[in-house]
């Protein structure tokens, strides 16, 4: 009999399992000073095939599973948990807590389940009580608040729009004939007045952004003042940075921000320093 593949997202947290914090919650996987219960997810599943947004911020995160339809009631291994509390069971109005499904074996006769958490205690009796490890937990189903299912990625390449044709014998482009963006670009074109002051070939790059936002699976930016960018496409550019983590997702078109955005669009543009 052939055996079960172990989900790719559980045998990666598994060798995690048992890994501590340094002093003052410390982790290896977040920022200094703040949750990494959704860092550490972020970590196990970087490098797989799977289309998640980031989980630094588990609310936005959770936001994003809601509008793709992802959201389940029945576990399966490789699952994210949301857990109805925050990490360290601190009792505080915070955002959830999270964890990768490693075992439902128990669900249908105990309504329980086996997660791998970061930033959690053993969960012995006998065992460190600190919130600052990764450890497999047995949970019931009165913990959870909902699970979500990530789904293997389908990257479009954006081939066919008119308005990248148009976009494509507009702009200057590099030595493979892609165009190439500049912050700039985006900056000088922040209301009308000053798009038609900057010309068509600087509003023409506001537009390829526009475009790559409007096919971005988790911002959609629809009806955008074509070469404005103006504050509806600021904001879009925020969901962009919230979807991908960003420490400061204010919508503010820094190089990072723009190379991640034609990385996820079928690098149909180029972004310039």
């Amino acid at each position: 009999m052939r055996k079960k593949r172990t989900h790719p997202a559980v045998e990666k947290a598994t060798e995690y399992v048992g890994y501590t914090a340094l002093p003052g919650n410390r982790s290896n996987f977040g920022p200094p000073g703040t949750n990494w219960d959704g860092s550490f997810i972020n970590e196990i599943f970087r490098g797989l095939k799977y289309d998640t947004p980031s989980h630094q911020y588990s609310a936005s995160a959770l936001a994003f599973y809601m509008r793709s339809s992802r959201v389940f009631r029945d576990p399966k291994p490789g699952d994210i948990v949301f857990f109805a509390y925050p990490p360290g069971n601190s009792g505080a109005l915070e955002a959830p807590h999270l964890g990768v499904i490693s075992d439902v074996g128990s669900w249908r006769a105990h309504r329980t389940f086996k997660s791998i958490e970061g930033q959690t205690s053993t969960g012995l009796p006998k065992g460190p009580q600190e919130h600052n490890g990764v450890y497999e937990r047995v949970r019931h189903e009165t913990d959870v608040l909902c699970f979500v299912r990530p789904k293997l990625k389908v990257l479009k390449v954006l081939r066919s729009s008119k308005l990248l044709t148009l976009n494509m014998r507009s702009l200057p482009g590099s030595r493979s004939g892609v165009p190439v963006i500049r912050t700039s670009h985006l900056t000088k074109c922040t209301n009308p007045a000053r798009a038609r002051e900057a010309g068509p070939k600087i509003q023409k790059s506001v537009e390829i952004v526009q475009l790559a936002l409007a096919n971005h699976h988790a911002v959609r930016l629809q009806n955008a003042d074509r070469g404005v960018f103006n504050l509806k496409t600021r904001r879009a550019l925020s969901a962009f940075q919230r979807f991908n983590g960003h420490v400061n997702p204010d919508g503010t078109p820094d190089v990072a921000t723009l190379r991640l955005l034609a990385d996820q669009t079928g690098n149909f543009f180029e972004v310039g320093e």
